[in-house]
């Protein structure tokens, strides 16, 4: 139920979608009469709200204390394992039957790279699919091409095929492989997910070290004024701390962010 839930929450409150919602309710009310102020409030707002996030650093203020909050571990001499996960669009890797990588696919390199510096490490990647229609396309069996194409041993690597978020691709990984407590893997996610990821995995029972990936918020700079780009990692960061408050509520983590307890 979580995952319908937080599709339609994403579907609805997109940043994208409710400022076009509010652009379109005004741009309606500003041809009545009776309603002709309030629309010209609503289509005042959008404005000032997209002036607003473009050329201030909102989004890099959201994504900053997301992203510092958990730095990469040291790396040890051994580790038993590497958990990775995204990285891939599923359902173009389904058609094209070959890796299409997202701009998290730095989660996929690092992978191949940590595999090359623990050739004993096995390699876990997990995901299924996140689409409410396409069920066959899933993250795990675009991985699959991805790792194919980059040479990995496939006996190294184990699949896990069902999870569609983040707390089950920890319980069910963990079901999985049944780690032991001194087992040691590290975590790889994008910087801003790790919070979460780091938080659900731990709960879930893993020994995990963090190596968080593909930061953004340094690279956004509110003098260079990019408006889509920063309606994007707006709508990306408010989601992971919506996300945050989601999973605290119904307790899948302990705490809603980990640097507040250090």
């Amino acid at each position: 139920m979580f995952i319908y839930v937080s599709k339609l929450f994403q579907a609805f409150f997109r940043t994208s979608n409710a400022l076009l919602a509010v652009l379109i309710i005004g741009l309606v009310l500003v041809w009545t009469k009776r309603w002709f102020n309030a629309g010209r409030i609503l289509i005042s707002l959008a404005v000032l709200f997209s002036v607003a996030i473009t050329f201030l650093p909102i989004p890099d203020m959201l994504l900053k204390p997301l992203e510092e909050a958990i730095p990469r571990a040291e790396l040890p001499l051994n580790v038993k394992g590497i958990i990775t996960m995204g990285g891939v669009d599923p359902l173009l890797s389904y058609e094209n039957k070959e890796a299409a990588l997202w701009e998290d696919s730095e989660c996929l390199f690092s992978a191949v790279s940590l595999a090359r510096k623990y050739p004993e490490a096995k390699i876990l990647f997990t995901g299924g699919s996140g689409s409410l229609l396409y069920r066959e396309a899933s993250e795990a069996s675009a991985a699959w091409l991805f790792f194919k194409e980059e040479g990995i041993d496939e006996s190294r690597c184990i699949w896990e095929y069902e999870s569609r978020g983040t707390h089950e691709k920890a319980v069910n990984t963990y079901k999985l492989l049944k780690p032991s407590p001194n087992d040691l893997w590290i975590l790889i996610t994008s910087a801003f997910r790790m919070p979460r990821t780091m938080m659900v995995f731990k709960k879930a029972g893993w020994n995990v070290l963090p190596w968080p990936v593909n930061a953004q918020s340094r690279r956004i700079a509110y003098f260079e004024p990019n408006f889509d780009m920063s309606l994007y990692w707006l709508w990306t960061a408010s989601k992971e701390w919506f996300g945050l408050l989601g999973y605290r509520l119904t307790g899948r983590v302990d705490e809603i962010f980990p640097s507040l307890n250090k």
